[in-house]
């Protein structure tokens, strides 16, 4: 199974045109989003490239820390397309001393699955 996937990633990293550079790119489903009800969805994906493949076959061990890396990315991109679409609001609080810098405050207004 394992071998099947290293394959199929291969196969589509061979597919990406050489000027596409970056590995990662938010899906335009994330920035124009569904609506289901009241809920909206984002999307975003991560591109292994050629390079990344290699490298796990490479260095088999290598693959948790890449996973991790694509994750980070791929929840900066999620927390953006969310804030352009009005689900993370700033805003600024005064603190409690007087002699204290004001609190800046983020708010996320989401569905959680249980």
């Amino acid at each position: 199974m394992k071998k099947k996937l290293a394959n199929l990633l291969r196969r589509w990293a061979s597919k990406l045109s050489p000027d596409n550079t970056t590995s990662d790119r938010v899906l335009t489903a994330a920035m124009t989003s569904r609506t289901t009800a009241d809920v909206k969805i984002f999307r975003a994906a991560h591109h292994y490239t050629r390079r990344d493949l290699q490298a796990l076959e490479h260095d088999p061990d290598l693959a948790p820390v890449m996973e991790m890396d694509a994750r980070r990315k791929l929840l900066h991109d999620i927390a953006l397309a969310m804030y352009q679409a009005g689900a993370i609001t700033f805003h600024t609080e005064p603190e409690g001393c007087p002699d204290s810098h004001d609190v800046l405050i983020a708010t996320c207004r989401a569905v959680v699955k249980k």
